[in-house]
């Protein structure tokens, strides 16, 4: 063959190698184009996963604080039910007289309503003594209903019966509420519904029978008959706590006797 030829020749073969490199350069470059672009859409979808992920872990988490609030709020608002001081009657001392040992005292008794608004008439009474006795019944329910604020059962229910000295006997005393009537603090002259009509008819009923008082939410029936030492011109307060029982405390702001 010819020098020409076999140059012709071999600028066909590199050529040729040429070719196929080329060819094979862009075919991996290609691949890696393709396997590129399939690798970020993973990754993109992976992400885009996460994030979703993210977003419903944060939206628990803020309807967890949410009901957590709430709860918070629920407590804070049943504890000050519980805390709840009613204010139920007054005691006006009017007059003291007696040598000591001796002392009679009178009295005005007034219930008031949560404005301190005086509710049906006053009872006015001498009693043996300057130790004040007030007699009454205290129905206390479940600290569930107390709670709520449910609305006959979220407070303890006082009824008064009477008022008595030291140096007399229970009996003797001035009565107040009559037994089984309604007192005016809860309604006044309105008809008493079923709850109130039971719990005031069967008291002791639900003193001794857990049973029977539990069907009511009673918690609690009995007699209590707080006392302290009076002294003329003063005033003092019984109030009843939601969920306890009946303080009887000096009333210093509104002393005097008016």
């Amino acid at each position: 063959m010819s020098a020409i030829g076999q140059a012709n020749a071999f600028l066909g073969n590199l050529a040729k190698i040429g070719f196929v490199v080329v060819s094979g350069v862009a075919a991996f470059l290609g691949w890696r184009l393709v396997d590129g672009g399939t690798q970020s859409r993973i990754e993109l979808a992976e992400k885009v996963a996460q994030v979703k992920r993210l977003e419903g872990e944060n939206g628990t988490l803020r309807a967890d604080v949410a009901a957590k609030q709430r709860e918070i709020e629920r407590l804070a608002l049943a504890l000050k039910l519980m805390k709840v001081d009613r204010r139920i009657a007054r005691l006006i001392v009017l007059e003291q007289s007696g040598a000591p040992g001796a002392v009679r005292t009178k009295v005005r008794f007034q219930e008031v309503d949560a404005r301190g608004e005086p509710l049906g008439d006053a009872v006015e009474a001498t009693l043996d003594g300057d130790v004040v006795y007030v007699d009454a019944w205290v129905v206390k329910f479940d600290d569930a209903l107390v709670e709520s604020g449910d609305p006959l059962r979220g407070a303890s229910l006082v009824l008064f019966r009477r008022l008595f000295g030291e140096r007399q006997a229970p009996t003797a005393g001035v009565a107040l509420d009559r037994d089984g009537v309604r007192p005016k603090a809860y309604g006044g002259d309105a008809p008493a519904d079923e709850v109130e009509r039971e719990v005031w008819a069967k008291f002791w009923e639900f003193a001794d029978d857990p049973k029977a008082a539990a069907r009511l939410g009673v918690r609690l029936a009995q007699g209590e008959a707080p006392s302290r030492k009076v002294k003329k011109g003063e005033v003092y307060q019984l109030t009843v706590r939601a969920s306890g029982g009946l303080d009887f405390a000096l009333d210093r702001p509104a002393a005097g006797g008016q």
